[in-house]
């Protein structure tokens, strides 16, 4: 009788063990669930709080933020069956160090109306600074990055991005421009970014920059076959291949490319220029180059060789139109050497300094 006593005993407290056991388990994963719907960091999800990600969170409903969404380098946030975040505010910022994934969603900015209802915004007004930068990777829906409707108003997140773009179909990446032109052919740029890199682009890569651009990259070297593409925004860099280098300060207007011509590598100039450019350094071509805007002026440093020669299809050899600046003083400066081909050059109308210049340098 005692025997089976202490058996129902042991028996009862072996219960008792797994019943508690259970209760663990059950208690360090909702824990977990929590943790993980916050980002790991007690962040709320008041949408006057704006929301910061510190490690791995999904979201598969519908939720407006007022400020900042913010991932921070560790973070990675995935938006699943169609969520949609809503920025509020006319200062409303998405920024991205690590990583966030709304291919099953989107991301639309808003304001909020009298009624409490919410209207998107596709662009900035005045005083207003709604932004969406990252150094991180962020992917979006090729509509979520922009689409027109039927009045073909432009729609999306394009007008806020801070970042370099490329495509990825059906969807777009947002990240730097050092990872952009990285892990693809076709980079554009969008709004004001600096970055203190040198980039490299390899052959058949592309690099533009788009219409609201204002970019500032430490050095971009081309080899054949590369283009920088400034003719709408604004860039300050040094582009360089193996045989020259030229520097833009403020510049728009302007391709710079690198090609082979008989075997031999050239670094080529074409546009109508706006704002600074120095031949920096080696041998640089022309193709067509004007240079005749307000405030643009072009220099040819010191030990540096500005070349003016056709070359079959390649180049025509043209500087065109260079005139003086408001003061009087010639925009195109002379210290190293131009070299003039085969075809003769226009130069009209030039200031007499500017062609006595270029003659005494020709010799």
């Amino acid at each position: 009788m005692k025997g089976d006593a202490l058996a129902n005993m042991l028996q009862d407290r072996r219960i008792l063990v797994i019943i508690i056991a259970a209760v663990v388990i059950i208690a360090a994963v909702a824990a977990y669930v929590v943790l993980k719907d916050d980002g790991g960091n007690g962040a709320s999800d008041d949408p006057s709080d704006g929301l910061t990600i510190d490690n791995e969170r999904t979201i598969s409903e519908d939720m407006v933020i007022e400020g900042a969404l913010t991932i921070g380098e560790n973070g990675k946030l995935t938006l699943t069956d169609g969520a949609e975040i809503k920025m509020l505010g006319a200062n409303a910022k998405v920024d991205v160090k690590g990583t966030l994934d709304a291919t099953d969603g989107s991301i639309t900015f808003v304001k909020q109306e009298e009624d409490g209802s919410y209207t998107p915004v596709y662009q900035n007004g005045n005083g207003e600074t709604r932004s969406v930068t990252s150094t991180g990777t962020l992917t979006i829906t090729g509509s979520n990055y922009e689409n027109t409707d039927h009045f073909d108003n432009v729609l999306g997140i394009k007008e806020f991005i801070n970042a370099a773009t490329y495509d990825v179909e059906p969807n777009v990446v947002v990240t730097s421009i050092a990872k952009a032109v990285a892990a693809s052919d076709n980079t554009t740029i969008h709004g004001t970014i600096n970055e203190a890199v040198d980039i490299s682009l390899g052959t058949k890569d592309k690099l533009c920059l788009d219409a609201d651009a204002k970019v500032t990259v430490k050095s971009i070297k081309i080899v054949d076959g590369a283009q920088v593409d400034a003719t709408s925004g604004v860039i300050t860099t040094t582009v360089s291949n193996n045989v020259g280098s030229v520097s833009m300060t403020n510049a728009s207007g302007v391709i710079a490319c690198s090609a082979s011509v008989s075997n031999a590598s050239k670094l080529l100039i074409d546009g109508d220029l706006s704002g600074t450019m120095v031949i920096a350094s080696g041998s640089v071509n022309v193709d067509e180059l004007i240079v005749d805007n307000a405030g643009s002026s072009l220099t040819v440093n010191s030990g540096a060789t500005l070349v003016l020669e056709e070359m079959s299809t390649v180049a025509s050899g043209n500087i065109q139109t260079i005139k003086t600046d408001a003061t009087g003083d010639p925009n195109f400066t002379i210290n190293g050497v131009v070299v003039i081909g085969t075809k003769p050059t226009s130069t009209t109308p030039a200031t007499a300094r500017a062609r006595a210049k270029a003659m005494t340098a020709a010799r």
